[in-house]
């Protein structure tokens, strides 16, 4: 599982995630040929929010360097003309 390797490190080093219990890195669900991963590290309540903004700026940051990017969701868009030739 590399995505575990990939996505632990950023997790691990930040000192203010717990230890034990120990962080969660699995996948949830696969929805659409993607699979939707959770990253669960434990911190202190009156940290989470910064935690989780550092935390998930550097997974976005490791998965970069790994070369995996997140897709954009995409539409496509058609045109139909209803005029006709010559009027």
């Amino acid at each position: 599982h590399q995505f575990k390797t990939i996505l632990s490190r950023p997790v691990y080093e930040d000192t203010r995630v717990l230890r034990n219990p120990p962080p969660e890195i699995i996948v949830i669900d696969v929805i659409d040929n993607s699979y939707l991963i959770a990253v669960r590290p434990w911190v202190k309540t009156l940290e989470y929010a910064t935690v989780r903004a550092a935390v998930t700026e550097k997974l976005m940051a490791a998965l970069n360097a790994n070369g995996l990017t997140i897709p954009q969701p995409q539409m496509e868009v058609r045109i139909y003309s209803t005029s006709r030739a010559g009027q």
